[in-house]
């Protein structure tokens, strides 16, 4: 699924429209994980951040570096900090968002009463090449809530207005 925007085009892979669309036939909405966890897959970085974060391992990792961890969900985050690496979820290798979101969403699908659902994380910290354990507490989400956890909201361009002149396309949107 696409969506509009003026320099890129955000998308939502299929898995994770699958998956929504299973909760809403389900439950009748989706129910949305919160760990609070923001950051981006390994292979998504500058070739320079990459390069310094592979010479403190003896083969190239895989996974997702933690970005930001907003305060108030850093209780649920098991010792995360900003700059590790979550490299595998309940033992599974992760190399991408999309993956690591569609194994909250397939999390959610088992937690009862909003109570929260406990994933182990396989965690490398580049700073020093050490890698530990974390218990994550999967929460779910409140309704209508999670967007304002982590100002995930964007804004959509206006619409721009194109009027066909005598010999070139005129925009009047400004």
């Amino acid at each position: 699924m696409n969506f509009i925007d003026e320099n890129k085009t955000p998308f939502l892979p299929v898995q994770l429209v699958g998956r929504c669309l299973k909760h809403f036939r389900k439950f009748g909405r989706i129910k949305q994980p919160f760990l609070g966890i923001r950051g981006r897959g390994l292979h998504m970085l500058e070739l320079k951040d990459l390069e310094k974060i592979c010479h403190k391992y003896h083969k190239p990792p895989s996974g997702i570096l933690v970005e930001k961890i907003p305060e108030v969900s850093s209780a649920n985050c098991g010792g995360i900090e900003a700059g590790d690496i979550i490299n595998k979820l309940d033992g599974v290798v992760l190399h991408s968002p999309a993956q690591l979101t569609t194994m909250l969403l397939d999390t959610m699908e088992v937690a009862v009463n909003m109570q929260p659902v406990v994933l182990q994380a396989t965690v490398l910290r580049p700073r020093d090449g050490t890698t530990f354990v974390a218990n994550l507490k999967v929460v779910e989400c409140p309704h209508g809530e999670c967007h304002m956890l982590l100002k995930n909201r964007w804004r959509l361009p206006p619409p721009k207005e194109y009027w066909w002149g005598p010999s070139e396309w005129h925009d009047y949107s400004d």
